[in-house]
Parts: structure tokens; sequence; C-alpha cells
């Protein structure tokens, strides 16, 4: 299992898991905290680690059309990356190594 995404509230990332979803990618929410706060940070679980890539270009597209998103470029392979993302779409490398 790999956390692919990170959503600011558990709607954001229940809209994720849906997107996955529907593109035959099983995934599953973890909440980082009580079910009563649903505005905690609530992560989103692939089951299949070789789903990665496809995953995270789904999310990628999803988020990329949004206009007010902002985003990071990796430093790896120099694409961008919506902020949401720990790791880069295209390569994994993560955000924190720029």
């Amino acid at each position: 299992m790999r956390n692919i995404f990170t959503g600011s509230t558990i709607t954001e990332a229940a809209v994720v898991r849906n997107l996955l979803a529907a593109n035959g990618i099983e995934a599953q929410l973890v909440e980082k905290g009580a079910g009563a706060y649903p505005s905690l940070p609530t992560e989103v679980w692939i089951s299949q680690d070789n789903q990665q890539h496809h995953a995270l270009e789904l999310i990628r597209d999803q988020y990329l059309k949004a206009p007010d998103q902002g985003s990071w470029i990796c430093a790896n392979c120099g694409e961008p990356s919506p902020m949401t993302f720990d790791l880069c779409w295209a390569c994994g490398q993560a955000s924190g190594t720029e």
C-alpha cells in the first residue's frame, strides 16, 4: 500500500478516492484525525504499488484543470506537480528535495 494523496479535508480526499475507483484503482481513506473533525487532513492510499504512476496521472490531470491550484517543480525531472502532491507525479521524487 502507498500513500498517493493527502487532502486538506476528508471531502477532498474522498473526491480523489472516487476518481481513482472510477478508473479501476482500489484506494482507501486514512483519516489523520478523529472522525468528528472533517477539516483535518485525510490521506488516500492505493492498494497496488504498481498503479502509482497511473494514479498520479489521474490526480494530476484533475488538479491541473483547476486554475487556483499551486504547483512545485521537481528538481529531479523538471515536471510541475500540484502542491497537494508529496511526490512528483512523473518520477516519484519527494517534493522536499528541491
